[in-house]
């Protein structure tokens, strides 16, 4: 079970900041962001949404989901409603989730979502599976950093050549 959750929390904070970097590139609203500065504010800002998420989701959302599917799993045993566990696990999932709105909410969600799909798989998944997940979101942070400064390096050169 930690493994899955291991998985569903590299996927889920992944997404999540690529998400908020399209939607929110500029999170300081100093102005609009179009063309160009929209990628490379969008992969900029995305390196600022893992170094939060990730660890967070990693912790907070990997207990507090464990939590959930165990209230949810105590009363589906004691009701004998399947459909009911599911239920009690989203809103556990939606109450953890509203610690800082919207954010918090947003990750549990999907986090939620990818959990649940990961588990309708009924695959066992293996802790070296679960530990290579992590550096999804490592790769992407890396991959973001990597692009950022390709873009400074061809400023600075273009700024050399003036």
């Amino acid at each position: 079970m930690i493994q899955r959750k291991m998985i569903a929390a590299s996927i889920s904070s992944s997404l999540l900041a690529l998400l908020l970097g399209v939607i929110i590139p500029n999170p300081y609203r100093e102005g609009f962001v179009v063309g160009q500065n929209y990628f490379i504010s969008t992969t900029a800002i995305v390196n600022l949404f893992l170094m939060y998420f990730f660890p967070a989701v990693l912790l907070y959302g990997i207990a507090t989901s464990i939590f959930s599917d165990l209230a949810g799993q105590f009363l589906s045993r004691v009701s004998e409603n399947r459909l009911r566990a599911v239920l009690v696990s989203l809103i556990l999932h939606v109450l953890f989730g509203l610690v800082l709105l919207p954010y918090s909410l947003a990750a549990s969600i999907l986090f939620f979502t990818i959990d649940k799909l990961l588990r309708k798989k009924n695959t066992i998944y293996p802790w070296r599976q679960a530990v290579v997940s992590l550096f999804i979101p490592i790769a992407l942070w890396v991959i973001s950093w990597v692009i950022v400064g390709i873009k400074d390096y061809m400023d600075m050169i273009y700024i050399i050549r003036l």
